[in-house]
């Protein structure tokens, strides 16, 4: 019965004795804690920097008559990957991972934007846990 599969979808399998995550296994024996965590999104302090430098070394082209190519290249670029970036920042889903604590170290074992999917895994290594005793 230490066998008996708990959890398995997508390329997660979870027993009483162990926990398979693609081609990784994780024994259940060491593992003392699980949490689940909503990770930070990136800081988006560089996108911002980037678009400022990019305005003021334009500006600083534009009253120093510079040709529209070098006000393009030395404040547009600049300001360009800034606004990229910034977008993709502020457009990415919140993600959620579950960490594994054992009596050595913690560490992330999965890392996905499905809310509903990182609880069932967290919850069913819970319930491991649990039947492991």
């Amino acid at each position: 019965m230490a066998d008996d599969v708990l959890f398995r979808e997508r390329d997660i399998t979870v027993t009483k004795t162990i926990v398979t995550m693609g081609d990784k296994t994780y024994s259940m024996a060491n593992v003392t804690s699980v949490g689940t965590e909503e990770v930070e999104k990136p800081s988006i302090g560089c996108p911002v920097a980037l678009i400022v430098v990019g305005c003021i070394i334009g500006f600083i082209a534009i009253s120093l008559n510079a040709s529209g190519l070098t006000i393009a290249i030395l404040g547009g670029v600049p300001l360009a990957i800034g606004i990229l970036l910034l977008m993709a920042f502020k457009g990415a889903p919140p993600e959620y991972a579950i960490r594994i604590a054992s009596a050595s170290a913690e560490q992330e074992v999965l890392r996905s934007a499905d809310r509903a999917f990182v609880e069932r895994v967290s919850g069913a290594i819970v319930e491991a846990i649990k039947l492991r005793g």
